[in-house]
């Protein structure tokens, strides 16, 4: 129920919005509860038998990360060939999703409590310790916010591509460790489609081929906001949800139609005449290059995941204890302010005292000459004043009327 701000209330209307706020709050802790309870009827234990256990390998109560059904009572309701079903159920859990919500609480716990990661001692049964570290890593990538970047040499000219490590990291860190391994090296583009895209890293060549750094396949790491928009969009080549292994693409243009179907995890910002000239090249009807189409090998520029172990230990260390971080920056800011700029040595000059002129040396005061008596200077020459305008007047002569002799022949 809403409480309105602009209805005036007495003690009794303020005594019932409060017992019915009381209720619902009730009411909804009960449905928890209750959805709690179905799950773990569901999964065939007891929620004493969950609570009750004790000792490290003591399993943690999970809740459901949503109240959703299993659509059977809707399904019967809407469908005649379902079988009806007055009854709701709650969904239990998945594997992979049970295991996904322990690792997430044993990373609340473990940001919580500062703890140490690396020496965290879980049971290999209850919570894999290398699965809980890989999620602390991408994590801890993904807040960090740090690109990658790898330049892949082909017979037809160098692709400089950018990894999306902060995004879709689980991916990136497949592609640059098989590229650090020289998994792609000496590798055909086996598939080549004008106006499409072309598709690489089988070893076999056939395009059913090759595997992942863990040696299966993994699952996909699909984003609404990493689409194959444009021209140099690299998303990995799967056979279906969840299969990805080796294979890449690269696209020549939009493919909207493979947008939530394949993993985007990087795209071309360099050598796009390189890939023109790849597109360019011809193909036979199974869309094979008819010429060969290599890659030389795969230099890695920037990989993120180098040393991040080390750096996630320094970020728990500084978030544990603040005070001392705060030093160690101020310290490290006092040496580098002591560093000339120019890589040199400082010689910086001694104070002899204190005031103007600290630096000069009572030897030189003694020895200066005094300062010569100030001359007086000569008057200057005033400046002959320029005649103005009014007085810019033109002299002439005044007539005299005998001066002028007429000739003889002036009159007929």
């Amino acid at each position: 129920m809403k409480d309105a701000g602009s209805i005036r209330h007495n003690d009794a209307t303020a005594r019932v919005l409060s017992k019915l706020s009381s209720s619902a709050t009730e009411a909804a802790a009960a449905s928890v509860a209750s959805a709690a309870d179905l799950l773990y009827q569901a999964k065939g234990k007891t929620k004493a038998d969950v609570g009750g256990a004790s000792g490290a390998c003591a399993k943690p109560a999970l809740a459901p990360r949503w109240l959703q059904t299993t659509g059977e009572h809707a399904a019967g309701f809407t469908s005649t060939a379902c079988t009806p079903t007055t009854r709701n159920e709650i969904a239990p859990l998945s594997e992979e999703e049970a295991n996904r919500q322990s690792f997430r609480i044993a990373c609340a716990s473990l940001c919580n409590t500062h703890l140490d990661c690396w020496s965290l001692t879980l049971p290999e049964s209850e919570c894999r310790k290398s699965s809980l570290i890989s999620h602390l890593r991408y994590a801890f990538l993904k807040k960090k916010k740090q690109k990658g970047y790898v330049q892949i040499q082909t017979t037809h000219g160098v692709l400089n591509l950018e990894l999306h490590v902060d995004l879709v990291p689980m991916t990136c860190e497949n592609f640059l460790t098989l590229a650090q391994r020289g998994y792609y090296d000496g590798l055909n583009f086996h598939r080549l489609l004008k106006n499409f895209m072309v598709q690489g890293g089988d070893p076999t060549g056939t395009g059913s081929g090759g595997e992942s750094m863990w040696g299966k396949p993994f699952a996909d790491e699909i984003l609404a906001k990493l689409k194959h928009d444009g021209k140099g969009v690299l998303s990995m080549a799967n056979s279906g949800p969840n299969t990805n292994g080796s294979q890449f693409f690269i696209t020549f243009k939009s493919a909207a139609h493979l947008d939530g179907k394949h993993t985007v995890f990087g795209r071309v910002v360099g050598g796009f005449d390189a890939l023109s000239k790849i597109e360019r090249v011809p193909t036979d009807k199974n869309d094979r290059p008819m010429e060969p189409v290599a890659i030389t090998c795969i230099m890695v520029l920037v990989n993120p995941f180098d040393n991040v172990e080390a750096e996630m230990q320094e970020a728990y260390e500084r978030e544990a204890d603040p005070a001392a971080a705060a030093a160690a920056d101020k310290a490290k800011l006092e040496a580098e302010d002591t560093q000339a700029w120019y890589n040199g040595p400082i010689n910086r000059p001694k104070a002899l005292r204190e005031g103007v002129g600290k630096y000069i040396s009572a030897e030189h005061l003694r020895n200066s000459a005094p300062p010569s008596e100030a001359l007086e200077e000569p008057p200057r020459p005033k400046k002959a004043r320029m005649p103005t305008t009014a007085t810019r007047t033109r002299t002439l002569p005044l007539w005299d009327p005998g001066a002028i002799a007429l000739a003889p022949d002036s009159f007929p």
